[in-house]
């Protein structure tokens, strides 16, 4: 059916649409699978010829649309518009590659990124870069690993100043395989913590209101620390089963088995590591936790939560 509509789009609008149908589908399976492997950090670089194509069938998509819009009253029998549909779908998998990095969470946000957790860095007064793959980044060869950092930020031995204040992007390896899964974005600096809707709605320049990157984290941590088991239908058993200790005696409460559930509820996003309960009171029939847990990247929060 497709193909004998694209004959009949071609004979009215003198486009052929066949031949671009055959182009994305020689892409989707040569260019695309290396655009995917290049994200993932299984390669280094992508061949310009895939670039290329790629933007060239983006641009095509554009007068192919133009076209369906100009001659929308030559289009009088459904096939057109079942052949419009397919196209469509074609375009949108065109444009979805165009912030593929977000969608595989790659610390590459063009084709000239390195693999790893990408965040800025700012130089110490006479620290080498040696120094930095060393003390930094934990490299197991600085000697020879700091040219990466050189290359990677198209610093010269010229240009590279030892007296600090340089600023520069790291590449932390050891995220490579434990991406953050919960944030749909590029892994870099505070991106790594993602964006969330403020939990009490707000209007804020005729949207609701987002949490920067940092108060995004914070409010998690609240959300998380009070899930209760039940709260979310679909994940029945994740979060703590408060019918356990409410009411119990300090002989009868399972300290172990309440850090454990709220140990497995920060577990669920893995953003957050080394979960740590601090101090536990009991007032009267309320349990009272202290507690503390990492991020991946840079913060250590300290918060409490309240099992009634």
């Amino acid at each position: 059916m497709i193909e004998i509509s694209a004959v009949k789009f071609k004979q009215l609008t003198k486009y052929d649409i066949s031949k671009y149908f055959d182009d994305v589908s020689d892409f989707f399976k040569t260019g695309y699978p290396a655009i995917v492997s290049f994200y993932n950090g299984r390669t280094n670089s992508v061949k310009t010829e895939y670039i290329d194509k790629h933007n060239f069938l983006l641009k095509e998509s554009e007068k192919i649309s133009e076209q369906f819009k100009n001659n929308n009253q030559k289009f009088i029998t459904v096939d057109f518009w079942e052949l419009f549909e397919f196209f469509e779908d074609i375009r949108t998998k065109l444009q979805t590659i165009s912030k593929l990095s977000k969608y595989l969470r790659s610390s590459r946000t063009d084709y000239n990124f390195s693999t790893g957790f990408a965040h800025p860095y700012t130089t110490s007064n006479e620290q080498t870069l040696e120094q930095i793959s060393s003390n930094i980044l934990n490299d197991k060869d600085s000697d020879n690993d700091w040219l990466k950092i050189s290359m990677s930020n198209d610093l010269t031995e010229v240009e590279y100043d030892i007296d600090g204040g340089e600023d520069i992007i790291l590449y932390r390896e050891k995220f490579a395989q434990n991406f953050v899964t919960s944030v749909i974005d590029n892994m870099v600096g505070e991106k790594i913590y993602g964006l969330d809707i403020q939990r009490k709605l707000e209007f804020s320049n005729d949207d609701l209101k987002v949490l920067p990157y940092k108060e995004t984290v914070f409010q998690t941590v609240e959300i998380l620390s009070n899930l209760r088991k039940g709260d979310i239908p679909e994940f029945s058993y994740i979060g703590v089963n408060q019918k356990l200790y409410v009411g119990s005696n300090i002989a009868n409460l399972a300290y172990s088995a309440l850090i454990r559930e709220l140990n497995r509820v920060f577990q669920t996003d893995n953003l957050f590591i080394n979960f740590k309960v601090l101090e536990i009171k009991i007032e009267q029939d309320t349990y009272i936790l202290k507690f503390q847990v990492e991020t991946k990247y840079k913060m250590l929060i300290e918060s409490t939560t309240v099992v009634k």
